[in-house]
């Protein structure tokens, strides 16, 4: 399954997973694609407050 994530701003990068209430309202241009949430994790990003 793949994790999508997106940057929220130039200092967080906020990580949405499938179920998430904000995870089909990423833009487009926004959306990074990862395997797994550890990988994502090693690419900086963090699980955002909303998918907690």
């Amino acid at each position: 399954m793949k994790t999508l994530t997106k940057t929220a701003s130039i200092l967080a990068l906020l990580n949405h997973v499938p179920g998430c209430s904000s995870y089909n309202s990423v833009s487009e241009k926004n959306r990074v694609f990862f395997n797994s949430a550890a990988e994502a994790e090693q690419a900086g990003f963090r699980k955002a407050k909303r998918c907690s």
